[in-house]
């Protein structure tokens, strides 16, 4: 899963100045065409830079393909010419949402520089769910974002892809830093609202929620067993039953906190209608 390091590029100005003074992002490789490489960032990292005309990717002139508004969608696409086919192509998802107050583990790779100015890339860990819609007055466009529960968003991590660890794939872009270790993410899904000429495909993809609070200090053995758990195997597999009215609910293998599937259930109702 490492490797969608490497499809990380840094984006700078052809402005002196503004090199100076410290303006520039991140982006990432979405597609391959032939020579071409395409990749996507946010669109107010190409204002920082000094517009247009000012991109460098990875060290190379840049054309910016498509732009949305920093004030709504904000994400651009960029291509290079030649140079960077090399680099691997992060393929991008979109979330089921299984449940209410869905929460996730995500990782997001971006560039920052450090007392020296020295251009550093970094991976930081945290959560990410679903944040508010964006409402852009100009087009009257909405746009999903992500919550984003993360240390250390520094300058210079906006556009950089926030990923689901487990499956590799994009689910987002960093926007901007909000506080008190959180930020603010695009959502991929809004992709098609800048770019609809590449037909790049969503996977939907079942990420694993995070650890509810009073699951945290759960631990578990080799047997799947929690110590902390007072009753034994054979008492949670032997049979329970559960009475709603005149339905008895009795089943093996569950636990009937929460009834899931997977075990024995019979259903034995004591009384027939009238």
């Amino acid at each position: 899963m490492e490797n969608w390091r490497k499809s990380v590029v840094l984006i700078t100005s052809q402005d002196t100045e503004r090199q100076e003074n410290g303006m520039f992002g991140t982006g990432f490789v979405i597609h391959q065409e032939q020579s071409i490489t395409y990749i996507l960032t946010c669109a107010h990292v190409v204002e920082d830079v000094g517009g247009k005309e000012e991109v460098v990717v990875a060290g190379k002139k840049a054309i910016v393909k498509t732009l949305g508004d920093s004030q709504g969608c904000d994400l651009a696409l960029l291509t290079v010419k030649e140079g960077l086919s090399d680099l691997p192509i992060l393929k991008l998802g979109k979330v089921e949402v299984t449940e209410k107050d869905f929460t996730i583990a995500i990782s997001i790779c971006g560039f920052y520089t450090d007392a020296t100015r020295t251009y550093k890339q970094a991976k930081i860990q945290g959560k990410g769910d679903e944040g508010p819609y964006i409402f852009n007055p100009k087009n009257r466009e909405n746009t999903k974002t992500w919550n984003l529960k993360i240390n250390d968003i520094l300058p210079g991590y906006s556009g950089s892809p926030i990923i689901d660890p487990g499956t590799g794939y994009v689910l987002g872009v960093v926007s901007q830093s909000t506080g008190n270790n959180q930020g603010l993410g695009i959502s991929i899904e809004a992709w098609e609202t800048i770019w609809q000429e590449m037909d790049l495909k969503l996977e939907e993809i079942r990420a694993q929620p995070t650890q509810k609070p009073n699951d945290t200090n759960k631990s578990i053995d080799m047997n799947g067993e929690n110590p902390s758990d007072n009753t034994t195997r054979r008492e949670r597999e032997s049979p329970q039953s559960q009475v709603f009215g005149n339905i008895t609910i009795t089943g093996s293998g569950n636990d009937f906190k929460a009834l899931q599937a997977g075990g024995d259930v019979t259903l034995n109702q004591n009384s027939t209608h009238a």
